[in-house]
């Protein structure tokens, strides 16, 4: 799909659903209101009139906070990392990660000289602090 059909998907979807939800709870406050009749009013009504008395302000309002403050939208394909990228990021995972077990085996190493009670003390100070 293209970014223009995902777009305006989603645009519609946002905007039905929004429309909808509103619309749902004025019938529910009508419903409360309105306990000597038994009509609550016409449902399509009253989302044409959500769509386009409410949400469509809202929107055309946003947006131009959204463009006056320099947000983008654009048509461009998304950046693709490529391999050669990706490996030296990997690669880069894989040092941090053999240099923090080299740390972590060598702290060991150290708390293995401790015997007795010096070794429980030294794990009661770590808690502590």
């Amino acid at each position: 799909m293209s970014y223009l059909t995902q777009m305006a998907g989603l645009a519609y979807h946002n905007f039905v659903s929004a429309a909808v939800g509103i619309v749902l709870a004025i019938v529910v406050i009508r419903g409360i209101a309105r306990k000597e009749t038994d009509k609550l009013g016409n449902f399509w009504v009253d989302t044409t009139r959500c769509l386009l008395w409410v949400l469509l302000p809202v929107c055309l309002v946003g947006s131009l906070i959204l463009v006056s403050e320099g947000v983008v939208q654009n048509q461009a394909l998304y950046d693709r990392r490529t391999n050669s990228a990706v490996h030296r990021a990997s690669h880069r995972n894989r040092r941090q990660n053999r240099h923090a077990n080299d740390h972590a085996t060598n702290n060991r190493t150290r708390a293995s000289r401790f015997t007795g009670s010096d070794q429980r003390i030294r794990h009661q100070r770590r808690w502590v602090l």
